[in-house]
């Protein structure tokens, strides 16, 4: 036999214990609420994106997403036109991709609620003639010490 390299089952053995000493070792040094806060982060800002891409796909509603502070949730407005909308829409909870429930917990987090018209332009109520208006400036919304800002005209997340 040539003694020169290393068989199959030496190598399959090496990386197994390589992947347990680096699992136990990440398992200890990991800050697992900074973990956990980023991808809460990255939850909110991908639910976000999903109601601006279904208003901009089905462009004869306005979609959103609402928080009241404890929780939130995506919606969906009854009316067609594009503009107008009924507040009591913002209530009519709808699932999000990969949730099991409608309304999901937004501990930490400001209340806010955000429509997207059928280009993905971010929106407000108004309720003086009860439709939504583009909006007027930067949207921030806090996750404990995260922060993620809406901006006006592109809905662009920051």
């Amino acid at each position: 036999m040539n003694a020169r390299g290393m068989t199959l089952i030496e190598v399959i053995a090496v990386m197994l214990l390589i992947s347990i000493v680096s699992a136990v070792i990440l398992s200890r040094t990991m800050d697992i609420p900074a973990v956990s806060a980023t991808a809460r982060e990255e939850a909110v800002r991908a639910h976000l994106r999903y109601a601006q891409a279904m208003a901009m796909k089905q462009n004869k509603y306005l979609w959103g997403v609402k928080c009241d502070g404890s929780q939130y949730w995506l919606f969906r407005t009854d009316t067609q036109d594009g503009y107008s909308t009924d507040p009591t829409d913002q209530d009519k909870a709808l699932y999000l991709p990969g949730e099991e429930e409608t309304k999901l917990s937004a501990e930490g987090m400001s209340a806010f609620t955000i429509y997207y018209d059928a280009y993905g332009r971010p929106r407000q109520y108004s309720s003086t003639d009860g439709t939504t208006v583009p909006l007027s400036g930067v949207l921030a919304i806090t996750l404990e010490s995260e922060s993620i800002q809406v901006n006006p005209e592109t809905g662009f997340l920051s």
